[in-house]
């Protein structure tokens, strides 16, 4: 464990773990467990100094328990590369007020989160385009497809809107209700109209 940990430490640190000006050098630092100041101070730096701890108890405890660690700094890699681009796609659907836009970045936020559930950023992203896709709908009276993105939500912002559009629906409901009614209403007082003509003229 402790020799493959120097791979994911070279490749974070950007550098040797080992320094020194010369071979005795080196193999100082080495038998004092000295290793080069690193560049960066990420998972898999963080990852590879444990896997390089001097006490074996500190270190992973088995090939495939550090191989597990270097495949979550993956995972987590990824999330972060693909909330990079739901935040874009939220920009460009906030520009554009385009549906698929939102669908996308929707989408592309809840799969960050899958791949790392503690991805805060991820977390965040989804439920701010949730609720820029509901106000879109909202605003173009498209309710249901509103309430299914405000569906689970329960912060103040996504609670209110909701409210909103269920009023909004219901008076829509009633008004295409009433229109309904008076077409009906039309229509029954056209035909007795006719009838009423058609007798006149049989008399």
């Amino acid at each position: 464990v402790r020799l493959l940990g120097a791979g994911p430490y070279e490749s974070a640190a950007g550098k040797r773990q080992r320094h020194g000006e010369s071979p005795r050098c080196c193999l100082l630092a080495a038998a004092g467990n000295e290793m080069a100041p690193a560049g960066s101070s990420g998972d898999l730096h963080r990852v590879a100094c444990r896997a390089m701890e001097p006490e074996p108890e500190d270190r992973y405890r088995t090939v495939k328990e550090f191989q597990r660690a270097i495949e979550e700094v993956g995972a987590h890699r990824e999330s972060l590369s693909m909330v990079s681009s739901a935040e874009s796609h939220l920009a460009r659907a906030e520009t554009g007020d385009e549906y698929a836009d939102y669908s996308q970045a929707v989408f592309a936020f809840r799969e960050a989160a899958r791949l790392w559930p503690k991805n805060d950023r991820a977390a965040a992203g989804e439920l701010a385009s949730r609720r820029s896709f509901a106000a879109s709908a909202f605003a173009k009276h498209d309710y249901g497809l509103a309430l299914e993105n405000l569906s689970g939500l329960d912060d103040a912002d996504s609670v209110a809107l909701a409210a909103k559009v269920r009023r909004a629906k219901t008076i829509a409901l009633l008004r295409q209700k009433r229109i309904r009614l008076l077409t009906f209403a039309a229509i029954g007082l056209a035909a007795a109209v006719i009838v009423i003509l058609a007798a006149a003229r049989m008399t």
